[in-house]
């Protein structure tokens, strides 16, 4: 069952850079507001019942300016993939967009340029993570709507990476590149803050150090 998805906007956490090449005061000022209004926990709980279904069946569909209906992945891949120039080489997607070939813009968690037949679309904040962390208790629209939240828990990565990273939080996963770490963790905790999850004692040490705070 696929879902439309209405994704709000309007939070007094700033979100973090995507593409950070160093730690920077912008996402120490992130990391700083979000960690005022997190709940903190000792240890990540494990809760029975998740699977992905939980979170809706596959992408959500949205309906673009023209009037196609997308995935939230197509429409994220396609928007990191975009360029003025034309690609003819490029095919049509079933929503209407031009599906991109190619190379793309560096990735956030390696630093090397993403190539469009290698990524994923990654949620930072993992689904059974955030299941473990409160999105049990949530209902199945809110749910639906994390799983798909494109500003602030969805980016393109090597696919690599994502499989690598699977569902693990920040005390237990970091980007492969060092000057990426206090942009992902302060994004990842601005997400935490945003749905109102728990964060393990260790995530927010984790956290303070990438920042250095």
């Amino acid at each position: 069952m696929s879902a439309f998805i209405a994704i709000a906007v309007g939070c007094a956490i700033p979100l973090p850079s995507h593409y950070s090449s160093a730690p920077s005061s912008h996402d120490q000022q992130t990391l700083v507001a979000a960690l005022e209004s997190v709940h903190t926990i000792p240890t990540r709980p494990r809760i029975l019942g998740y699977s992905r279904e939980r979170f809706g069946h596959g992408w959500g569909t949205h309906v673009t300016a023209s009037g196609q209906f997308c995935t939230t992945r197509q429409i994220l891949v396609q928007a990191t993939f975009s360029t003025d120039a034309p690609t003819p080489s490029s095919a049509p997607t079933t929503c209407g967009v031009k599906y991109p070939r190619g190379v793309g813009p560096p990735d956030p968690y390696t630093g090397k340029l993403l190539q469009a037949s290698h990524v994923d679309v990654d949620h930072i904040v993992p689904l059974s993570a955030a299941w473990d962390l409160g999105a049990y208790q949530w209902d199945e629209q809110k749910r639906v709507r994390f799983a798909n939240d494109m500003q602030w828990n969805l980016v393109v990565v090597d696919s690599t990476v994502n499989r690598d990273k699977s569902d693990a939080t920040l005390s237990e996963w970091m980007p492969p590149a060092i000057t990426a770490h206090c942009s992902y963790a302060a994004r990842f905790v601005a997400v935490v803050a945003r749905y109102e999850l728990a964060l393990p004692e260790a995530d927010i040490a984790t956290a303070r150090k990438a920042c250095a705070l």
